[in-house]
């Protein structure tokens, strides 16, 4: 594999994983980048947590709350803990969205 693909694999773990993860250090970085290990086991999770968040913030309803990231991030955990789908939808968003009422735009919990 030539640098350039070493330096996209590298791209993906770390806006994926490297600032989430706490038991993700810079040594597990390298160990990826000279294939001592596989970003595999931490791709998968991130990939869905960073789907739910795009889709979370694109949907217009979700402009009500004034910290969207952690409106979206109480929700994945939700999501997360559940056999629910790790979806982002506006179905869920309705389903649980007094969960978040305390994220609301200047304290109006009227909506």
């Amino acid at each position: 594999m030539g640098n350039m693909g070493k330096q996209n694999r590298i791209k993906r773990v770390y806006k994926g994983v490297f600032l989430r993860r706490k038991d993700f250090t810079l040594g597990d970085l390298l160990d990826i980048y000279y294939g001592k290990k596989t970003y595999a086991q931490y791709d998968r999770s991130s990939l869905q947590w960073n789907k739910f968040v795009k889709d979370f913030c694109m949907d217009e309803a979700t402009k009500i709350y004034s910290d969207r990231l952690k409106a979206a991030a109480a929700l994945w955990r939700i999501v997360r803990e559940s056999d629910m789908k790790k979806e982002y939808s506006h179905e869920l968003f309705e389903q649980y969205k007094a969960n978040n009422m305390i994220y609301l735009r200047n304290g109006n919990t009227d909506q």
